[in-house]
Formats: structure tokens, C-alpha cells, sequence
């Protein structure tokens, strides 16, 4: 039997091993420094048919200088190559051909409306964001398809393109994607809406989006109602009076924030309705606690009287602790304004 040795750990190996161990490690290290560096593929900075080529061959470093050559150089040509790209597995070239095809612009167009109908749901994907960036006739019609497509990263960035293209026309694509059962989708289509605020979208907004039970979802859509203004008071104050508790919880506090840029008329009526609300001693306490942060907001003589009432009924009852609070931070911030 051969000898064996002692290594740490009380680990027993052959000497043999050791001195095989040590072969491979110095001809590992002269493999590494003795390798010829890999030479980088180029062409000619106009010469696109080489850069097509390049682009052709694989998904590395070369191809995507390719793409990114290629949408520079503004080559019809390559349109369908970069489309190839577009379903790459390599997220960085695909995002190289995505670039390249929204530099060539318009004569993509076609390629990228057929792309929104791709088994592929990345292509499906790329294919909305582009037509989004490019715009054009086509470009909406063909990421309306993409409202209903199955994944929801497309329908995700259907509501993106909509944004990015401004084209009111889409409101309704975009009102319908509230109810989406994506809050990745649902977010997206408040964002977008966002870039065209407009009263026709109100009313939805406030039934769909304020509703909503994700809190980015709900803030998002009350900040988008601000946006919208006055436009906004009707649909709130039906809410107001038919929601679900955390609903008209949410409307009253923002009702108070809308009727500041409205005329004295709609102010006088929110400020009215919110008072009733707060004072109803038979509401809900979450209720009560939106509507005194809306009269904190719309602000009013008869709001400071009802406001201190309210603090006197709840303080020391714990239970009314939180209306408390919030009444007492509501009449700060009246005196603050006032003062």
C-alpha cells in the first residue's frame, strides 16, 4: 500500500494527488495568460450590410454594437434582423435591437405591428414599447390588441405605450385597464391617464382606481383626480353617498383638496356635504375621520366651530381617539392658513 499524508482536518491523500493537484493548477494558469484575446468583430462605421452580417451571427458584444450601429445608421435593411433579436433569451440584446428599431423609426413600423401578434410574448412586448416611442397611425391601433393579450408584462406596457404616445383616443383602452387583475397593469394605466388628465375619465377613476384595494393603486388615482380638478367633484360626492366605507372614506379627503380650485358655488356644496358627513354621529368612524380631513382642506368659519365641537364630544374617549387626532390636525391646518 502506497504512503499517505496528513493534511488539515486530519484529511488523508496520496502524494500522488498532491503533486497532480499542482500540474493542473500551473497548466490552468498558462492556459488563461497564454489564450489569445478574442478578436472584436467590426465593419466600417456606414457599411451596414457588414453590420448586418455581424448582427446575424450571435448574441454577444459584436451583435448588439450591431444593432446599436444599425439603428444609428437608420437601415431599412435591417429591420427584420433586429425583429429576429427582439425574442432573444439575452435580455441585453434584446434591448439593443429594441433601441436599433426605434432609431430607424417609421419604415419599422410594419415589422413592429406584426410583432404585436408574435407567439412570443417578448416580442409582443418590445414590439408595443417601440410602436409607443415611434408613434404613427398604426401605432395605436396595433397596442389596442395588446389591452387583451394574455400576459400581463404586455398589456403592462400596452398601457405604458399609450402614455408615451399622449393620444386621448386611448383613454378608453387605458379606463378599461383599471379593472385589470394585474396592479403592475392597473398602476401603468393610472400613470398614463396621468399624461392626459381629462373629466371623461373621472368618473371611472374614481369607481375603478380610488376603489382600488392596493394603496399605490388608490393614492396614484386620488392624485390623478386632483390633477383632474373640479371635474372631478361630481363623481366624488356620488361616492360620498353610495361607496363602500373605505371608498367614500378615501372621497371625502380628497373632495376637500378638489373643491380648493373650484368656484365658491362648489365649495360651498362640498363643504356642506363634508360637514353632514363629519358630524353624523351614526357613520363610520374611518368615515368621519375623511370627512374632517376634506374640511381641513376646503376650510370655512362653520368648519372651525364643527371641527372644535367634534374634539370636545371625542376627547378622553378612546375609542374616538383617531377622529380626535385627526379633527385637531384638521384645525391647525386652518389656523395656519387663516393666520
Amino acid at each position: 500500500m502506497p504512503q499517505r499524508m496528513k493534511v488539515s482536518r486530519g484529511v488523508a491523500i496520496f502524494p500522488w494527488a498532491l503533486a497532480l493537484a499542482f500540474v493542473l493548477a500551473i497548466w490552468a494558469t498558462f492556459a488563461v495568460t497564454t489564450r489569445p484575446a478574442m478578436a472584436q468583430e467590426t465593419c466600417a462605421e456606414d457599411d451596414a450590410e457588414c453590420w448586418i452580417k455581424v448582427l446575424k451571427k450571435n448574441d454577444d458584444k459584436d451583435a448588439m454594437r450591431a444593432a446599436m450601429a444599425l439603428g444609428r445608421l437608420q437601415s431599412a435593411d435591417a429591420v427584420d434582423p433586429l425583429m429576429d433579436k427582439l425574442a432573444s433569451k439575452d435580455q441585453y440584446m434584446a434591448t439593443a435591437a429594441l433601441q436599433g428599431l426605434i432609431k430607424i423609426g417609421n419604415p419599422a413600423i410594419p415589422a413592429l405591428v406584426d410583432g404585436t401578434q408574435s407567439k412570443k410574448a417578448a416580442v409582443r412586448k418590445y414590439s408595443g414599447y417601440a410602436l409607443g416611442k415611434i408613434g404613427g397611425g398604426k401605432a395605436v391601433d396595433a397596442i389596442r390588441r395588446l389591452v387583451a393579450d394574455p400576459e400581463p408584462e404586455v398589456r403592462q406596457q400596452a398601457a405604458r405605450a399609450f402614455g408615451t404616445l399622449g393620444d386621448k383616443s386611448a383613454q378608453i383602452n387605458l379606463v378599461e385597464l383599471l379593472r385589470d387583475r394585474s396592479r403592475k397593469v392597473r398602476l401603468e394605466a393610472i400613470r398614463s391617464l396621468s399624461t392626459m388628465p381629462s373629466e371623461n375619465v373621472a368618473k371611472p377613476l374614481v369607481e375603478s382606481g380610488l376603489s382600488d384595494l392596493d394603496h399605490e393603486v388608490s393614492m396614484e388615482s386620488a392624485a390623478l383626480l386632483l390633477k383632474i380638478g373640479p371635474g372631478s367633484i361630481d363623481p366624488l360626492l356620488e361616492s360620498l353617498t353610495d361607496g363602500a366605507p373605505y371608498v367614500r372614506m378615501r372621497s371625502a379627503a380628497v373632495l376637500g383638496e378638489v373643491a380648493l380650485k373650484a368656484g365658491e358655488p362648489e365649495r360651498k356644496l362640498v363643504r356642506y356635504r363634508l360637514l353632514t358627513v363629519a358630524q353624523n354621529k351614526s357613520e363610520a368612524l374611518g368615515v368621519r375621520q375623511g370627512a374632517v380631513v376634506g374640511l381641513g382642506s376646503v376650510g370655512g368659519p362653520e368648519v372651525e366651530k364643527a371641527l372644535e365641537t367634534i374634539v370636545e364630544e371625542t376627547t378622553g374617549k378612546t375609542e374616538f381617539q383617531p377622529l380626535n387626532k385627526t379633527a385637531r390636525e384638521a384645525l391647525a391646518r386652518i389656523r395656519r392658513t387663516t393666520s
